[in-house]
């Protein structure tokens, strides 16, 4: 939040490094918030950009985050595509089945416990 509010280019730079590393053992907000730092590196460091966003997307596969994934490979879009999720992403060939199965009987038993006010 700090690096968003900072006006010196040097200032937000050291914010966004410092929340990195302190985001480092949770995967999910670093790249979260590696890839606000790739905005910002876009328009003021294109070199460390480039880094960046590799590192970014590398990662956002590594650990199937599908949506970070979209938003690093298309972070130099200028047309705004649509995120769809897809289970095709994921390496697991009955992960579909597994969730279909569970959501409904999740629905039944949220229907059998709703509590009424």
């Amino acid at each position: 939040m700090f690096a968003f509010n900072a006006i010196r280019n040097e200032e937000k730079i050291n914010y966004f490094e410092k929340a990195l590393s302190n985001l480092s053992h949770i995967k999910y907000y670093y790249l979260e918030a590696l890839y606000y730092y790739c905005l910002y590196l876009k328009e003021t460091n294109y070199i460390y950009y480039r880094i960046k966003i590799k590192e970014g997307s590398e990662l956002s596969k590594k650990f199937y985050y599908q949506y970070l994934d979209f938003l690093f490979e298309n972070i130099e879009n200028k047309t705004y595509l649509t995120y769809n999720f897809s289970y095709s992403y994921y390496q697991l060939d009955s992960l579909e089945n597994f969730v279909k199965k569970h959501n409904e009987n999740w629905e039944r038993e949220f229907k059998e416990n709703k509590f009424d006010n």
